[in-house]
This record gives C-alpha cells, sequence and structure tokens, in this order.
C-alpha cells in the first residue's frame, strides 16, 4: 500500500511538473523572451540602442557577439559613424501565448505563430506563416507566390508587415518642392500647400544618397548592423498621411512604375477619388461608395504599391484597388534573382501634387513591404523548386529574412507540422 501511495505522488508530481513547464513557464502566465531578431524590427532580439549625434535619431541594434562592429549608418539620415562600443546590451522582446488561437479557428497566411523548431523540439521559434496546406510556395523577386500567382495582401495585411523608411519631420526633411515657384512649407512639423499656379504643384521625395551617391531605397535594416550581403532594390512601397483639404481642386499622389507614371486624384470637393495610369483611368470611386465630407476635416489617406497592386485608403478603408501585371519574365533567370533590372531606382519617383487646392500634412510616412530572399549559400536549383504542401503543412518565413532561419534553410525541408504550432504571440 505504502508503495502504491508514493508511486501515485511521484505520478502526481511528474504530472503538475508537465503541466507548469508547459503551461506556466512556457509562455501561459510567465513571458518568454525572444532570443534572435529574425521578426525584427516587429520583435526585436537582444539589441543596443544607438543614438545619431548628427540628428539625435535612436534606433535599435541588433546583438551578435560573433559580429564585430563598431559604428552603424543612422536610417534618419545617413551618418555612418554612429558608435556601437560601449551601449548597453539589451534583452529581447517578451510575449505571451495564445494556445487557445488555434482552437476554433486555422491558422491564416500572415499570422504571426510560436511553434516547436522542426529540428529541436525543445526550442521555441516565433515566425510568419506565407503558405496554408495543399499550396506550392515560392518566392519571386521578394514576394511570395503561391500556385503561380503572386498573393496580395489587404490594407490590413500590408500594415501588419510594413516596415518604415521614414517619418517627415523639421530635423529631417525629404521631401522638397519640385519648382522654385511652389506653394508648398514646412510649418510647426506639418507641409502646407497653397495653390501657386495653374500646374499641379509637386513635392518630390528625396531619398539620402549612400557615400556613393546612389539614392536607390534597398532592403536595409539598421538591425542588421555589420552582416554583409548583398542588397536589394525596393518597389513595394506606401505612403501614409493625415490631410486637411480645402478648395474645389485636386490632390494627388504620384508613384513611377517601370517609367510609367500611376496618379492617385483626389478631388475632395466633389468626393471622387480615381487611379490613372500612364494617362488612362483604370479606376475611380464617388461619394455613394464612401460617406462623409471629406473637406475641412482631416483624413488618412493612404496609398501602396505591394505586391503588383495598387492600393489607395482612405480612413481605413479600402477605397480602390488595381492589380498590375507581372514583370517581363524575360528579366528573370528562372530563380527569382534579376539578370537585369527593367525598373529605375525608386528613390526619386514619389511625388505629392496640389492643383488649386489648400493642404496640411502631418505624420507623413513612407514604409516598405518585407522583401523576402534566398540565404547567400542556398542553392541555385533550390531557388528554381517550389515548396509543395500537404495537409496539415504550412511554410513560414522571418520578417527580418537576410538573418532568419526559416523555412528556406531547415535542412529537413520547408515543411512545418501543425502540430507543432503552440499559438500566437500576445
Amino acid at each position: 500500500m505504502t508503495i502504491r501511495i508514493l508511486c501515485a505522488w511521484m505520478v502526481g508530481l511528474l504530472m503538475c511538473a508537465l503541466f507548469v513547464r508547459t503551461f506556466l513557464v512556457l509562455g501561459w502566465f510567465f513571458p518568454i523572451e525572444v532570443a534572435a531578431g529574425s521578426m525584427a524590427p516587429a520583435w526585436l532580439g537582444p539589441h543596443r540602442l544607438a543614438t545619431c549625434d548628427q540628428c539625435g535619431h535612436t534606433f535599435a541594434v541588433g546583438f551578435n557577439p560573433a559580429i564585430s562592429a563598431d559604428t552603424t549608418t543612422c536610417p534618419n539620415c545617413w551618418n555612418g559613424r554612429v558608435p556601437l562600443n560601449g551601449l548597453a546590451i539589451r534583452s529581447g522582446d517578451r510575449f505571451w501565448i495564445d494556445r487557445t488561437a488555434f482552437f476554433i479557428s486555422n491558422p491564416k497566411r500572415w499570422d504571426v505563430v510560436v511553434f516547436r523548431c522542426p529540428m529541436d523540439a525543445c526550442q521555441l521559434c516565433i515566425k510568419r506563416i506565407v503558405g496554408l496546406p495543399g499550396e506550392s510556395i515560392r518566392i519571386r523577386d521578394g514576394d511570395v507566390s503561391v500556385d503561380g500567382t503572386i498573393v496580395r495582401k489587404t490594407l490590413r495585411e500590408q500594415r501588419r508587415l510594413r516596415q518604415r523608411i521614414h517619418d517627415e519631420s523639421e530635423s529631417t526633411i525629404r521631401w522638397y518642392p519640385e519648382s522654385a515657384k511652389t506653394g508648398w512649407k514646412m510649418c510647426h512639423e506639418h507641409w502646407q500647400g497653397m495653390p501657386s499656379g495653374p500646374e499641379v504643384d509637386w513635392l518630390v521625395y528625396h531619398h539620402p544618397a549612400r557615400w556613393d551617391g546612389d539614392s536607390t531605397i534597398y532592403d536595409t535594416s539598421e538591425y542588421n548592423a555589420g552582416i554583409p550581403r548583398n542588397l536589394h532594390q525596393i518597389r513595394d512601397v506606401m505612403v501614409s498621411m493625415r490631410v486637411q483639404l480645402s478648395g474645389s481642386g485636386s490632390f494627388q499622389i504620384r508613384i513611377l512604375d517601370a517609367g510609367e507614371p500611376i496618379l492617385l486624384k483626389i478631388q475632395p470637393a466633389v468626393s471622387r477619388m480615381e487611379l490613372i495610369k500612364n494617362g488612362i483611368q483604370v479606376a475611380e470611386s464617388m461619394v455613394d461608395e464612401c460617406s462623409g465630407s471629406w473637406l475641412n476635416r482631416p483624413i488618412q489617406i493612404e496609398f501602396s504599391l505591394f505586391d503588383r497592386n495598387v492600393l489607395a485608403a482612405m480612413d481605413g478603408r479600402e477605397i480602390l484597388s488595381y492589380p498590375l501585371a507581372s514583370w517581363n519574365p524575360k528579366a528573370y533567370d528562372g530563380t527569382g534573382f534579376s539578370t537585369r533590372d527593367v525598373r529605375p531606382p525608386l528613390g526619386h519617383r514619389l511625388a505629392i501634387g496640389i492643383e488649386d487646392l489648400r493642404i496640411q500634412i502631418s505624420d507623413l510616412e513612407l514604409w516598405r513591404d518585407v522583401y523576402y530572399i534566398w540565404p547567400i549559400d542556398s542553392s541555385m536549383s533550390k531557388a528554381r523548386q517550389p515548396w509543395h504542401l500537404g495537409p496539415a503543412e504550412y511554410c513560414v518565413l522571418g520578417d527580418n529574412s537576410p538573418i532568419s532561419a526559416d523555412s528556406r534553410t531547415w535542412p529537413g525541408g520547408p515543411v512545418l507540422p501543425r502540430k507543432l504550432f503552440l499559438g500566437k504571440p500576445l
């Protein structure tokens, strides 16, 4: 009897220990610390906070003891001598795990999930889902394709994945009037525009040039200081701002795509919004599709070219959307890598214009989409092959693609079984 009681107590203690480890220690009541930067900037691993002595901008730089970097480049003003030595090492972000997230609903594309590492079940990973059961997944030119078709994100999904390029302020101005005769002026952290003539008065974005004079927007990340790699030109961008409009004219946002202008034209007096590509209207929305006056009140505008799709939104609501054709396949070698670039750099291709209109702009920000790449040591033959997912199999990638260990690099293949999922980070 004594032995049975002792055995029962031992089994009970073991079950309690397993319960505590699984539900209390592993992210139920006590948070888990992010140990690496594969999901930066959304989730930071160990890092240092660097401050630029020229513009005062503070930003996170990932810490890796195997990489020695004494200085880094400020992403705000491109000062290349921001010191890193002597900075305190901060712990990674902490999160809890919502283990009920997938009890009722299935995981969705672009969800961030916590799971057990396929190579080591004792190690927990955090990544983003890009492929679902039954799909064939491929990375091409920074984007994700499913069954041969590029995946186009909704506005909500774009917001979840976008990464900031620039936040306009008086201390770091990158938007400049195109003409000397202009109605644009910066006043108290706001751009103000007044009618200046019969032509459209443009305010043009100028990306800061590197040491070699190159003003192209690349998939750089201040978090990855000291990591040598090839850079890729960024095409997928979003402009967001809060505007207040008055007058009978128009407000416009322009971006060049392969040399062809794509224009978002807003006429607030008649509550009209239209998309114009290469001088031809391709989409339009009138007042009956979006209620409320557009004049003399703050309006949130978002205009993006993500995933070969043009999207315009107002106050968080998608108003217009227009898919663009894929790039010329002759420009690729079949692996997802460009053999020649058919598109001009983005550095000076963005502009904001007014015509017979008064405007005040605040919270003017420029964003980019995640640019997925193949690791440097990835074979070209591997890059050619799509990933075929079976039932209950998923594909996951890290937002910080250059340093992430994920479906692209796992020795056992790209597949992540559903049974390894633990939940969503909170």
